[in-house]
């Protein structure tokens, strides 16, 4: 305490809160409190170690997409009317392109392939078949659905369809298909299962 410059720097305090009011000294003591627990209160944290469990879910909305290249129309010619096989072929000599198809799928699941034949020529044939999937698939005239295995997220087919027709008999009350060039009938997509 040789150093006069700081005995009367705190002569000075001292003698400045002596001559406050006896509240401020309170205000000023409290708010002494409350800022040195402030400055307090990070440290103990800092100082704390501990671990803790944070559980992440994703949910993945499964999908399966579908494109199809068809033909635009099926022909229907005399000769496979007159050939008495009771069926036209996609592709054959009148109907020279095929179905290719690719979906694209994240469903493990597999996904469902849905065939729909247009109003039409439900009228006209009993039934589909279709070949280029992992088995053969026979539909009635209506068409349906179709359930495929997972065999990857991008599957890549080509089809070859065959449109059942109508027999010829006397007892048959439904038309017979006549020879003729029609929309395409089939209507092709996909979901997930």
């Amino acid at each position: 305490m040789n150093n006069p410059n700081v005995l009367r720097h705190e002569t000075l305090a001292l003698s400045s809160m002596r001559t406050q009011r006896p509240g401020r000294i309170l205000h000023m003591l409290a708010f002494g409190l409350a800022l040195g627990y402030a400055l307090l209160l990070p440290l103990q944290a800092v100082g704390k170690q501990g671990t803790g469990h944070l559980n992440v879910g994703v949910a993945v909305q499964a999908y399966a997409h579908s494109t199809s290249i068809q033909p635009s129309q099926l022909v229907i010619g005399n000769d496979d009317l007159s050939s008495g096989h009771g069926y036209v072929d996609v592709p054959s000599k009148n109907n020279p392109n095929g179905v290719s198809l690719t979906v694209r799928t994240n469903d493990r699941a597999g996904y469902t392939l849905v065939f729909a034949v247009t109003p039409e020529i439900q009228a006209l044939i009993s039934g589909i078949q279709i070949s280029g999937l992992s088995v053969p698939v026979a539909l009635p005239a209506s068409g349906g659905e179709v359930f495929v295995p997972f065999a990857g997220t991008n599957v890549n087919a080509s089809l070859s369809v065959r449109f059942l027709l109508q027999p010829k008999n006397a007892s048959n009350t439904k038309k017979n298909m006549p020879a003729g060039t029609y929309a395409w009938p089939l209507l092709i997509s996909a979901r997930p299962n």
